[in-house]
């Protein structure tokens, strides 16, 4: 009896089953997939799950079909390929200015003659004179340049934890 009032209901098919199969396989796959171990979790959990995540996730997506939006698999395919690139730059290759924290040169693995200039004005903000940046592309110099400038601040952050608990407990 149930199905004769879903059919009027707008799904995915006829499949009733299926769709819930199918939304049920992407929620574990996408949303879960990070948790080790979900069984054991209690009821309001995966309620704020499913209420701050996944609904958020949908209603996102559906927003940007309604406007015309589309994810660009190339561009997120070239940025993780920049990111992985960016990784396999030795830390002696970037040169961070003391003296000018905005202004970072990176040397060129290829030809030791060249070096790239990368600029930050700002935490999101970031420009590089190689090509592949002039192009309008997220390139493999500025990533590894906020990588040093990341590593660099917990570092320092550390040192200054350290100096702090040394010189807080000496007695006069």
């Amino acid at each position: 009896m149930w199905a004769k009032c879903c059919r009027t209901l707008k799904h995915a098919g006829q499949e009733t089953n299926g769709a819930i199969e199918s939304y049920h396989s992407h929620l574990k796959k996408v949303f879960l997939r990070s948790i080790r171990s979900a069984s054991h979790r209690r009821v309001d959990w995966l309620v704020h799950q499913l209420v701050t995540v996944v609904h958020i996730f949908y209603w996102w997506r559906e927003c940007g079909k309604q406007n015309g939006f589309h994810r660009n698999f190339r561009v997120e395919k070239i940025e993780a390929q920049s990111w992985l690139r960016a990784q396999s730059i030795p830390d002696d290759n970037v040169t961070l200015d003391h003296s000018d924290p905005s202004m970072a040169w990176v040397q060129s693995q290829h030809d030791e003659m060249k070096r790239y200039m990368v600029w930050q004005s700002g935490p999101n903000f970031a420009m590089c004179d190689c090509n592949w940046a002039k192009d309008g592309y997220l390139c493999k110099h500025v990533i590894k340049v906020t990588m040093m400038r990341d590593k660099n601040r917990l570092e320092q952050e550390e040192l200054d934890i350290r100096i702090d608990e040394t010189t807080s407990y000496q007695v006069i």
